[in-house]
């Protein structure tokens, strides 16, 4: 969990990790605890929305997908979630 006030960069360094291990792991060794992993930014405050109260977290990801292209097709993140291959980032939770 990483914790900063607002404007402090948690947002913007979600989405550096992400570009890193799509983009490749660092001749340094940098990330290599996180090799193999697709990583999947979820933004807490859309899921947030009244219309997501009665609803679960997979029909959630699920809109994502066939709505606006984002993330991947349910049967593959089941897949990539029982091989341990998925790393999920939850942006904006408050506390």
């Amino acid at each position: 969990m990483l914790l900063g006030d607002p404007g402090a960069g948690k947002s913007t360094l979600a989405q550096y990790l992400a570009l890193a291990l799509t983009g490749g792991l660092r001749s340094d060794g940098s990330l290599v605890g996180l090799a193999g992993r697709i990583p999947l930014i979820v933004e807490l405050w859309h899921y947030a929305q009244p219309a997501w109260r009665q609803q679960t977290f997979a029909a959630f990801l699920a809109h994502l997908w066939t709505t606006e292209g984002l993330g991947l097709p349910l049967p593959v993140l089941d897949r990539l979630l029982d091989e341990g291959r998925v790393l999920l980032v939850f942006d904006g939770l408050v506390l």
